[in-house]
């Protein structure tokens, strides 16, 4: 039986085993600094591993090791298309409650900036419920519009009611004016 003894050259960082060799990673993990890891959390974390040119167990073992759990990608885009999504309704209202949009937008933006800074952090209960009201809004919108070009077919016959798009914003508008005024002390 021939065994090949396991060696460990220090000054490249090099292990060789049989005849495979592979780079250990303790200098590079030590790299990754929270500052480093952080400008990547707007990308998947597959991509962010590529780019930072270590591998996806080590950028995970490396996250842990920094205190986080999960990578903050899909919380964090969630958060950017709220804060898009007000926007735009605030477009849409115009110069009406315009304050109260705008209040919103900041209280996201600084929670967004929270979250970057510690990625385990949970949305609030009011952003969870905006977001949700949010969603509902734009599924009535879609829905509507779908039974409208169905209505304009003569061959199809559509089912339920027409959905108001105020009834669906106005839960949009009260979550907004709870929202603001909540962290109006902040």
């Amino acid at each position: 039986m021939n065994t090949k003894k396991r060696k460990l050259n220090r000054e490249h960082n090099v292990r060789i085993i049989s005849d495979v060799t592979t780079y250990t990673t303790f200098p590079a993990s030590k790299a990754l600094s929270m500052e480093t890891i952080s400008r990547y959390f707007y990308m998947p974390i597959t991509q962010a591993a590529m780019d930072l040119d270590v591998g996806l167990t080590l950028l995970k073992r490396r996250c842990r090791e920094l205190g986080f759990r999960r990578w903050p990608h899909r919380k964090l885009m969630s958060l950017l298309a709220l804060i898009s999504n007000v926007k735009e309704r605030q477009k849409m209202q115009g110069g009406e409650k315009a304050g109260i949009f705008k209040n919103a937008v900041e209280i996201l933006e600084d929670e967004r900036r929270r979250i970057e800074e510690n990625p385990d952090l949970e949305f609030s209960d009011k952003t969870k419920r905006l977001r949700q009201a949010c969603f509902k809004a734009t599924h009535k919108m879609k829905k509507k519009n779908s039974l409208k070009s169905e209505m304009s077919i003569p061959s199809c016959s559509s089912s339920g009611s027409v959905l108001s798009e105020e009834e669906s914003d106005e839960e949009v508008k009260y979550l907004l004016c709870g929202f603001t005024s909540e962290f109006s002390g902040l």
